[in-house]
């Protein structure tokens, strides 16, 4: 790397540089040996965020989910009860039901799996799900031997209301 960087004539900063590190944060993540990690700063970001009490606060809070979405695969069915809210045309009103859901996509991001790097080499499996209720997504999975099934990425949308009107089989 040092040497293309020369090459090419690029500008490193040695304040920047981190070389033979066991583990490192980078955008957001905590990469390492063992596979890709949420940052604990965006984990205890979420752990804790004060209850919305309006859309701004809302749209925070969902902007933070949506970082570490791609840790868990459910995050857009748990947080489908929060989507009507988003609406500025419609009144925020705050009931124990958002709490609850508010509860839930705390505890499922509060812990996210350690993600494995993308092996080329090994077998990898694809599930994709879909429902008009809860969205779509998708979990990509590799066989790290023994049977052992680590993510390596997933991902789940919300529909939008045109979304919502395709089959099943269009989603």
């Amino acid at each position: 790397m040092l040497t293309r960087s020369r090459k090419f004539k690029n500008t490193l900063n040695r304040d920047k540089v981190v070389g033979a590190a066991p583990c490192m944060s980078f955008c957001g993540y905590q990469l390492s040996g063992e596979g890709i990690s949420a940052d604990l700063g965006k984990v205890s970001a979420i752990h804790d965020f004060p209850t919305p009490t309006n859309l701004t606060d809302l749209r925070s809070l969902m902007g933070l989910v949506n970082q570490l979405a791609e840790f868990t695969p459910d995050i857009a069915a748990a947080t489908q009860p929060l989507h009507p809210l988003m609406s500025p045309k419609r009144a925020f009103f705050w009931t124990s039901d958002h709490d609850e859901v508010f509860r839930r996509v705390k505890a499922a991001l509060v812990s996210p799996p350690v993600l494995a790097s993308f092996d080329p080499a090994l077998p990898v499996v694809l599930q994709t799900d879909a429902s008009h209720l809860y969205g779509i997504g998708y979990t990509l999975l590799q066989d790290h031997g023994n049977g052992r099934l680590r993510i390596v990425q997933c991902s789940s949308h919300f529909l939008t209301d045109a979304e919502s009107c395709y089959a099943t089989i269009e989603l």
